[in-house]
This record gives C-alpha cells, structure tokens and sequence, in this order.
C-alpha cells in the first residue's frame, strides 16, 4: 500500500514536472540554445566571414542576434526565421545554409560570400521559440506591422493571430523596422512553415521584378537539378512584415517551407538545395544593386549622372510620405521619410554632375593591329561612343610584327603614326590608354606560312619554331624585342593620355627538349620583365606592368609573388575570363584564386587591373548577361580598373566565327555588350 502510494506521488511529480513546470514544446527540433550554440560555433571558426551582433531585445529582455556572413561591403540580404515561435524550420534551415555558404567547395557559394553580406536573424521570437506562435505578449508579429494594420489579424487578445494594441507595438517588430532602416537590405526573406511550400513578394513591389526572379531561380533551379520552389504571386499581406519591408525600399519574400515538420536529414538533402537557388539569385542582385547604390542619393535612379530623369521621380513622388502608395525611398533624398522642397533642391543643387564606382574600359583593336582603319569619321565615331558611356580607359594592342615585320631594326614609321593618331584622339576626348605590347605565347607556330606577331627573323634556338618563348631562350631575341620596345615608347611617349604601359601579355612557359641544365623560364622571364621594366621607366615615369592571364600567374606559382611586386609596384593586371556563374575558368582557376590576388596587391600596396574579360559566343544575349554578371562580379570585389575585351570599330569586317569574342549587334551597329550591364539594373 505505502509502495503504491510512493509510486503514485511519483507519476504525479513526472506528470506535473511534464505539463505543468516546464512550458509545452509544440515543434520537433532543438531549443534556442541549441541552435544557437553552433551558430556561435560557425562565427568562431570562421572569424574573418562572420560576425554578429545584438539588434534588438525582446520582452522578456532577451538578446535578439544578427549574423553577417561574407564581404560586409557586398550586397545586402536579409533573412529570419521564427517570427512565430513554432516555425522553427526555418532557423535550422538558416544554420543548414550558413554551413554550406562558408564551407562548401561549390563555385556558387564561393562566389556569394565574396560578393554578399548574408544577414541573419536565426530567430526573432526568441522569448516563445519552439513554445508558441505568438510572443510573450500574446501578439503574432506577423500581425503587427504598420501597413494596413488595422485591416488584418484579430482584434481578440486570445486569437493567435492577435494584431497587438496598435501597429509596431512589440519590440521585436520594432527591430526588424530598425534594421530594414539602418542596414538597408537590398532583399528580406521571412521564413514559417506549417502550410504548402511557396514563396511569394508582397504587392507592394514591382511586379515585373517579381516575375523575372522567379524565372531565374526557376532557371537555377533547373541547372542544379532540383525542382524549383513554387512562387505564388504576391501577397497584400495585412500587417505583415514583407509590406513594410517593401515599403521601405526593400524587395522582400515570405517563403512557406513545408506543411509538416522536416527531419534534420531532409533538410539537409531535400529542403537546402531547393533554397539555394532561391539565395543565390537574391545574392547576384543584390550585387547588381549594390554597385548601383554606390552612387550619391541625389543620383535618384543611380545611373551615376543627375538628370532630369531623377527630377522626375523625385516629382512623381513629391508630398508623399513612408507608406503612401506614392512613396518612393530613392526620392526620400535626404531620408527623412517624406518627398518634399529639401530632396528636389538637393537634386537641382548637383545636377549635371556624373560618377562612376569603377572605371569601365575597353580594348581597343584594328585588324592585324596596324590601326590603318582607324581614320577620319570612324575614329570620330568610336571614340565619341566611348564618351558618351562614360569609357574613360581604353587598351591599345601593339604588334611586335606591324612595326617590325622582317628585318631587326627596320621599322615601320606608318604604324607609328596611326597609333600617333589615336592617341592624339583619346587626348581631344579625355579618355586615357594602357599601352600594351601584345605579345602571343604558344607552343605551336601559326599555321600560316608567317606567324603574324612575329617579325620573319624571331626564332627558338632550340627547337627552330617562330614562337614567342625566344625572347627568354635566347639572349638575342631578348634583346631584340626590347629594342623594339625602345624604339616604340620613344615614338609614342610625349602623349599625355597614355597612363600606363604594359610590357607582355600573358606570358606563359613549356618544357621542350634540348634546352640547357639548368635553365630556368620562370627567372629568365622576371630577368627580362625587370630589364624591360628598367628601360621603359628610363624613358618615361609612368607605371609599367604585364598582362598575366590568370593560369599562367603568380596566383598559380608560374611566377614569384614577391619578385613580380617588386619589380612592378604600382599596378599588376590579370586577364581573367571567370565564368561569373561557375566561379571557375576553362584552366580551373577560381573565385578563391582571385581574391587571393587583390589580397596579395593590397599587401603589397599595389593595385589589380582586370586587364581582359569576356565570352567567346555568338548569341548576342549570353554575351551581354555574361559581361553584366562580370563587371559586376569584379566591381563587388573591388577592383577600381576592368577593361572588357574587345571593341572592334564599325568598319572593320569580322567573319562570325571572330565576332562572338568582341562585339554585340545592336540595330545593326556593333557595341560592345558589357555597357549592357548598366542598363540591367533595375529602378
């Protein structure tokens, strides 16, 4: 009897200690201690990409965290999860892809994090995680945010889609305004669960917008072999927090996970891979967007000129206020949340100005590099295009051959004075010239009788080839190609538009038999870099560097890191031709490889060019995407310097298998299809 008694308090101290001491758990994954414990975890590893911060309390006086994964100068994208307590797949989603995002091999993820500053809340509703929908105040946070408030929830304390006394009445919603207001995201994702999978915008965005970033993350979707999630539409949302994000600027989503509670595993395999595509086109636009954003607020429309397109918004949008149907936040000039007199005075007060985050330029090629066809009219023409695209920078391409075609010293004066010609064109217009001598290694001669880079006397010594390499086999070739470059540089020199000269391009190396023990390409080339380097510098003061192509680099230990900074200390250039989807060249070379370079040039207190970028293809549109996602790519990295390869003038005739590498038609006139980025991005 006593033991049954015992056995009884016993069942009733368990029972009690279950549903009665400790709050109900209504969701099946780990308590927010949990989860945040390996956040923390993935901060300490990765010290240098993630960094966190407290951004709000709760009511409970609880931290609410932010973490920031990637370049803090990139774009922005925001994501949170648990704003109702137990919708808490998506915080361990949001774990699951911080983890992919600083530890996979993935191009994709490479590039992301060296191009967005991921931002995540893992949980907003910290006082109620994994215990309840609402917070500690009985209010769905997802009920009371100020865009039509009064319209949507329940007026009912005791509803768990309770709005709150008055809208932004909870500090948790108060937060979330704070950070759409300080940081600025170019996107927001707010993510629940318990109903079919879909994603959707709010309708107070741009529908049009909508529309083409579902059919890109479709399309991604498609490339990595997982079924797109389902976009719906957009939603009014009443109250919800994806409308005041719009509202304030920012393209936002709420995306429904899953209807039922996903094992960890499923997450992992099932669940992530159908969100990446949806994350990584938020973090390639978000790039896009802020390149754009880098110009000053009264440049409305960040085309980078203040016109009379930026007086229209700002009229379009005058008298309107954070939340009318006319408010516009890039017209809200000086951010006091109100169009007014201030913002179109700031406006008038600059206009006609122009800016420019990186300087965008071309190179510049004639046939056979004689610039014979660079006459009259179409060199008017060409570089008044330029101007009026805001090129400020163009590489002119010289041929060992056109000035010395067979005999050693015999020069062409003509060839002189055609580039005598440009130069004196890029000086009337303002635009400046990397003067480079356009050396081309390969290990098998041209197949044509003459090799046409090479004067007729160039030859190997060891292997009898018309290859460019005896210039580092053989002390003669050496000697005479920099006399050449003498030659050249003392014609051309008193141009004020030339600002740097190059001295290779893309120097490469091969083993061939017969070459002596002991013999060295790699210091044969810093000798003769260092030697050509010390005769231009003779001659001129401005800066000398080589074109490298990224495989053949001090990135890919071709070249000694600390022998080429030192002999070129101002300015190293990298033809680089990364696909900006892949993150990874033909040669294998990627995004990593890259950054390590601008690291290193910043070490050295140098500065990286990108020399050369480009597509070899004859679809107009690929080109165009690929040289917008490229110099967008390389602005977000940093680099103040690309040139794209390459503008053929007007006149000259090309067949079609040549025109995939240069030129896009456009009614019927070829330009050069990386200025299509600018107009890509969207208002």
């Amino acid at each position: 009897m006593r033991s049954r008694h015992v056995h009884f308090l016993v069942l009733v101290v368990i029972l009690a200690s279950t549903f009665i001491l400790v709050p109900p758990v209504f969701a099946p994954y780990r308590d927010y201690q949990y989860l945040m414990a390996d956040f923390m975890a993935l901060a300490d590893s990765f010290p240098t990409l993630v960094t966190y911060e407290t951004i709000g309390k709760t009511i409970l006086n609880k931290d609410i965290i932010m973490f920031k994964i990637g370049n803090p100068n990139g774009g922005k994208v925001l994501f949170d999860g648990a704003m109702h307590g137990i919708e808490n797949l998506g915080s361990e989603l949001l774990l699951f892809y911080s983890n992919w995002l600083l530890t996979s091999n993935d191009p994709l993820a490479q590039r992301m994090l060296s191009g967005t500053c991921t931002m995540i809340i893992p949980a907003l509703n910290v006082d109620r995680y994994n215990r309840g929908r609402t917070n500690a105040h009985g209010v769905d946070l997802n009920r009371n945010f100020a865009t039509n408030w009064e319209f949507g929830g329940s007026t009912n304390p005791d509803s768990d889609t309770y709005r709150g006394p008055a809208p932004l009445s909870e500090p948790e919603s108060q937060t979330l305004i704070r950070i759409f207001q300080t940081y600025k995201p170019h996107f927001y994702v707010n993510l629940h669960m318990w109903a079919d999978p879909y994603y959707a915008g709010s309708s107070y965005g741009n529908r049009t917008y909508y529309s083409d970033l579902k059919n890109k993350i479709d399309s991604l979707s498609y490339e990595r072999g997982v079924t797109p999630l389902r976009g719906s539409g957009q939603l009014s949302g009443a109250g919800f927090a994806i409308s005041d994000a719009a509202l304030a600027g920012v393209t936002s989503f709420l995306i429904e996970l899953a209807e039922t509670a996903v094992p960890y595993t499923n997450i992992r395999t099932v669940l992530l891979p159908r969100f990446i595509p949806v994350a990584a086109v938020l973090s390639q636009e978000s790039e896009s967007q802020s390149s754009a954003s880098a110009f000053p607020p009264w440049d409305v429309n960040q085309d980078g000129r203040v016109d009379t397109i930026d007086v229209a918004i700002a009229c379009k949008a005058y008298g309107s206020t954070w939340g009318s149907p006319y408010w516009s936040p890039r017209a809200d000039v000086d951010s006091n949340r109100v169009v007014d007199i201030a913002d179109v005075s700031l406006i008038s007060g600059h206009f006609g100005e122009t800016y420019a985050h990186t300087r965008i330029g071309v190179s510049y090629t004639s046939n056979d590099q004689h610039y014979s066809d660079t006459t009259g009219a179409v060199l008017d023409q060409d570089f008044r295009f330029f101007r009026d695209n805001n090129i400020r920078l163009i590489s002119i391409n010289v041929i060992w051959a056109a000035v010395e075609p067979e005999i050693r010293g015999m020069y062409d004066s003509s060839v002189i004075s055609n580039l005598k010609r440009v130069l004196a064109k890029a000086e009337e217009y303002g635009i400046k010239v990397l003067f480079s001598f356009h050396t081309h290694f390969q290990q098998q001669e041209n197949p044509y009788q003459t090799p046409w880079h090479l004067p007729l006397y160039v030859a190997d010594p060891y292997t009898g080839k018309k290859i460019t390499l005896a210039i580092v086999r053989s002390e003669e070739m050496r000697d005479a190609f920099l006399d050449y470059v003498q030659y050249v540089v003392s014609q051309v020199k008193s141009s004020s538009a030339i600002e740097v000269w190059s001295l290779l391009n893309e120097p490469m190396y091969w083993a061939d038999s017969g070459l002596p023990s002991g013999f060295s390409h790699k210091q044969s080339f810093q000798q003769l870099m260092d030697r050509g380097n010390k005769l231009i510098r003779s001659l001129d003061s401005r800066p000398v560097t080589v074109k490298f192509a990224l495989p053949d680099s001090p990135w890919s230990n071709d070249f000694d890191l600390g022998t080429i900074m030192q002999i070129f200390d101002k300015i190293i250039a990298l033809n680089v031709y990364i696909d900006p989807v892949t993150g990874r060249d033909s040669w294998g070379m990627t995004l990593a490889d890259l950054n390590r370079a601008i690291s290193d040039c910043v070490a050295y207190s140098g500065e990286l060019w990108i020399a050369e970028f480009g597509k070899t293809t004859l679809n107009d549109e690929s080109q165009r995407i690929f040289f917008r996602d490229s110099a967008l790519l390389f602005q977000n990295a940093g680099i103040k310097t690309l040139l794209a390869w390459t503008w053929i003038h007007v006149q000259t005739g090309m067949p079609d298998d040549d025109r995939g590498w240069s030129i896009c038609y456009d009614g019927g006139e070829p330009r050069p299809a990386f200025l299509e980025f600018k107009s890509a991005r969207l208002e």
